[in-house]
């Protein structure tokens, strides 16, 4: 993932630097360079901000019913 990429993202789920950092658990400092372009983003953290960030499925067990759903 890109700064661009990054920023885009931020901007399109309307995310700041700080909560970037809290979802991935890294700080502050390091998701700004990120954003600036200084560091490159890791694959496992891009990975990780897009699965947080994708719509959740429901689970379903294999009995059919819904995980927590009742």
């Amino acid at each position: 993932m890109s700064s661009d990429e990054l920023n885009a993202l931020m901007d399109e789920h309307r995310l700041n630097v700080k909560k970037i950092a809290a979802m991935l658990h890294v700080s502050i400092g390091c998701v700004y360079k990120w954003k600036t372009g200084q560091r490159k983003i890791s694959a496992m953290a891009s990975a990780m901000l897009k699965e947080r960030l994708a719509p959740q499925k429901e689970k379903v067990l294999r009995s059919g019913d819904l995980w927590g759903g009742r």
